[in-house]
C-alpha cells in the first residue's frame, strides 16, 4: 500500500508538469496575462479529476512491479477518461472562446506518455 502512495504523489507531480509544458509549449515558451490565470485556474481540476478518476480505474490497486499490456490498457482508458472528463469541465467553466484548445491535446499527448512512462521505469 505504501507504494500505491507513491504512485500518486507521482502522478500528481506528473499531471502538473504535463498541463504546465502543454502551456509552454502551446504559447512559445512565455505566458503573459490571461493564459497564466488559466493555466492557474485549471490546474486543481485537472489533478483533482485525474487523480480521482485513476483512484475509481483501481490504478493504485495494481501492483506494479510487472508491468503488462493490461496495464497499459488501463493506464490509457483511466488518462483518457480523466481528459475528457476534465475538458468537459473546462468546457462548462470557461467562455467557448477564451481558452486554448491546442493545450487540451498537448496535455492528453504528455500525460499519457508521463503516466505510461512512470510505470516503466
Amino acid at each position: 500500500m505504501k507504494n500505491n502512495y507513491k504512485f500518486i504523489v507521482i502522478d500528481a507531480f506528473l499531471i502538473a508538469i504535463a498541463l504546465w509544458m502543454a502551456f509552454f509549449i502551446s504559447f512559445n515558451l512565455s505566458l503573459v496575462g490571461l493564459e497564466s490565470k488559466i493555466l492557474v485556474i485549471w490546474t486543481p481540476i485537472f489533478l483533482i479529476s485525474q487523480l480521482t478518476i485513476s483512484f475509481f480505474c483501481g490504478l493504485y490497486k495494481r501492483m506494479w512491479r510487472y508491468t503488462s499490456l493490461f496495464d497499459l490498457y488501463a493506464i490509457l482508458g483511466s488518462v483518457t477518461f480523466a481528459s475528457g472528463f476534465s475538458f468537459i469541465v473546462i468546457l462548462f467553466i470557461m467562455d467557448q472562446s477564451s481558452y486554448p484548445k491546442s493545450v487540451l491535446i498537448i496535455y492528453f499527448i504528455l500525460n499519457t506518455f508521463f503516466i505510461v512512462g512512470s510505470r516503466l521505469i
